[in-house]
């Protein structure tokens, strides 16, 4: 690591030691910087015996963790070990396969930057998290322990892929940023301009939320359409609906009449959708999707708790013979 920096808005951690002071496992895939660390909060740094930056790579396990600053990932690997676990920075450069968090809890002690930069690997949270994190990066972060995460997540840049129970106060997706799955948003969530909420998912429900959903102007609604039994985004609670883009792709081939279900709440859906892939749509308007080269119309069918897109013609292919 030597002079590695990692840089977020509430704290910045540096390498004080440039000796490169470090120990190695047997098998040479572990390496762990023994130097002291500054930690900077708000003002200037303050030096502290538990502010140890650890580096794993070449597939390696960090085991016993306790508390350290930052984490930083050069291909695949494991965290494991003791009970708990608190971080206030993680850093994966690279991650092919997976890296994983395998710990009965992972919490971060201050709003933590998650910074995933692999696009040919995933950073997976097998365990138990608590505490805020943003998600930044263009890499995949998946959330997959099947409990209650008691968790404020802020994707800011990068798909996030939620298979759990988020349940912090607040969720959400920032410009550039993804959230897909089919797990469970507890609290409400916000889909900012440029966010996208990705309601695809093959062969389990779509992403349910049990909050309230807003929909910020600007931002994405994204599904691909597999088939009439498609499992939609389900919310709970209120749709509020300011100008989201409802971003379709046909993924079968349909029939006349065929009606999918894209969206249901269980309270009320306010505000019309206004653009399907970018192009406007007034009251009534269709909408043309292709199936491999084949073009389909659609038209949108509304009511107060759902909205749903139905096959109105399947245009096909014009021939010319002479």
């Amino acid at each position: 690591l030597g002079t590695g920096r990692l840089i977020g808005p509430w704290c910045t951690v540096t390498d004080t030691q440039k000796t490169g002071f470090a120990t190695t496992n047997a098998a040479g895939q572990l390496v762990r910087n023994a130097t002291l660390y500054e930690y900077t909060w708000f003002g200037a740094p303050t030096p502290s015996a538990l502010a140890t930056n650890y580096y794993v790579s070449g597939g390696g396990t960090l085991s016993g963790i306790g508390r350290l600053w930052t984490l930083t990932i050069q291909g695949g690997g494991t965290v494991s070990g003791g009970s708990y676990a608190y971080a206030a920075g993680v850093l994966m450069e690279e991650g092919v396969p997976d890296f994983t968090f395998a710990i009965p809890t992972f919490g971060f002690t201050s709003p933590t930057w998650v910074h995933q930069h692999s696009l040919a690997g995933s950073l997976v949270f097998d365990c138990k998290l608590t505490g805020t994190f943003h998600k930044a990066g263009p890499g995949r972060v998946v959330i997959q322990k099947d409990t209650v995460n008691s968790i404020t997540l802020n994707v800011r840049e990068g798909p996030v892929e939620v298979r759990a129970v988020l349940n912090g106060v607040n969720q959400n997706v920032f410009t550039s940023g993804m959230l897909s799955g089919y797990g469970t948003v507890a609290s409400n969530l916000t889909i900012h301009a440029g966010g996208c909420l990705e309601g695809t998912h093959a062969t389990n429900n779509a992403l349910a939320v049990r909050g309230h959903l807003l929909l910020k102007e600007r931002s994405i609604v994204a599904m691909a359409l597999t088939n009439t039994t498609f499992q939609p985004l389900h919310v709970a609670g209120t749709v509020t609906n300011l100008g989201a883009d409802l971003a379709l792709a046909l993924h079968y081939r349909p029939r006349f009449g065929d009606t999918i279900p894209l969206l249901t709440s269980g309270q009320a859906i306010a505000g019309s959708v206004k653009t399907v892939n970018g192009a406007p749509l007034g009251p009534g308007d269709t909408f043309v999707l292709n199936y491999h080269a084949e073009p389909c119309k659609f038209t949108l069918v509304a009511d107060t708790n759902f909205v749903a897109a139905r096959c109105i013609a399947r245009l096909g292919t014009l021939v010319l013979i002479r």
